[in-house]
């Protein structure tokens, strides 16, 4: 037995005709999905309104048509709207109209019909309350009105909480690989009034003054190198100087050094003679031009 014959079953609600049989288990299918009924007239329910027991007072009392009104189910209890079904009774037809009210998505407001023959759905010669027998193919109707309105009338569902972790990865601050300590704003004007990343001069010119002048780069002023004579005296024979652009290089660029620097002991610029050396050839020695 199918959970709407089930309430059927349960609660014993009383026909009049196979009208009555085939409203009050389209009603029952409402119920199975968690719709809380509040009302079986036109009225709008109030805010307090109490819900309904599954078979309404006065839910059949008019001889021309049907009403009800649900609430969505509790999964939606944040979400106002409220649904409105009618059913009209035209001799053997039962019209069925049904629209949720409230809302923004595509079918908020929306009306969704149904026209249906109940001799189709309904035997004219079984008792009235027998339930588990009234219905030709009770299960193809509950789905026939399924696909064509009830399936309808759920907004979209509740979009759960994201995950701390989740929310916490859509912070431009965060940094994942810190501990509850933010991410450095460079964009601070009182760390960087230009907006840039803040990165120490000697980052961009290995000859740059100062203790940590040359950042990564080898240099004469690499951090715990001190002055070198690989390098000689810092800035000497750099055109323009410590600190200074150097021709041809673009804002940002990083520095590899060159040279030969006067007064160093880098080889000098004749690849022919090796340093403090004799020159290349016959009696000469050194090494040999690998250029």
């Amino acid at each position: 037995m199918s959970s709407e014959l089930k309430i059927l079953s349960d609660n014993k609600p009383s026909f009049r005709d196979i009208h009555d049989a085939v409203a009050f288990l389209l009603h029952a299918s409402m119920l199975k999905s968690k719709f809380r009924c509040v009302g079986v007239t036109d009225a709008v329910p109030t805010q307090d309104a109490k819900e309904m027991s599954a078979v309404p007072e006065g839910w059949n009392r008019s001889e021309d048509a049907y009403c009800f009104q649900y609430r969505l189910p509790e999964d939606y209890k944040q979400n106002e709207s409220r649904v409105l079904m009618k059913f009209l009774r035209m001799e053997q037809s039962l019209l069925i109209h049904a629209v949720r009210k409230g809302g923004t998505d595509d079918n908020a407001n929306k009306s969704f019909s149904l026209d249906l023959n109940v001799g189709d759905h309904v035997k004219s010669d079984v008792a009235l309350d027998q339930y588990d027998k009234l219905y030709r193919d009770a299960a193809g109707l509950i789905t026939l009105f399924e696909q064509s309105i009830k399936s309808k009338l759920l907004p979209p569902p509740p979009v759960a909480a994201a995950p701390e972790h989740d929310q916490r990865a859509r912070d431009p601050n965060y940094d994942p690989l810190r501990i509850d300590r933010p991410r450095p704003r460079f964009d601070d004007p009182r760390i960087n009034p230009d907006g840039r990343p803040f990165v120490p001069a000697g980052e961009f010119n290995p000859f740059a003054p100062g203790p940590f002048g040359g950042g990564e780069l080898m240099g004469p002023g690499n951090f715990g190198l001190g002055p070198n004579p690989m390098f000689g005296p810092p800035g000497g024979g750099i055109p323009g100087g410590p600190g200074v652009p150097f021709p041809g290089r673009g804002r940002g660029a990083r520095f590899d050094p060159y040279g030969p620097f006067p007064g160093s002991n880098d080889p000098d610029p004749d690849i022919l003679r090796r340093p403090g050396g004799r020159p290349f050839g016959p009696g000469g020695g050194g090494f040999p031009d690998i250029i």
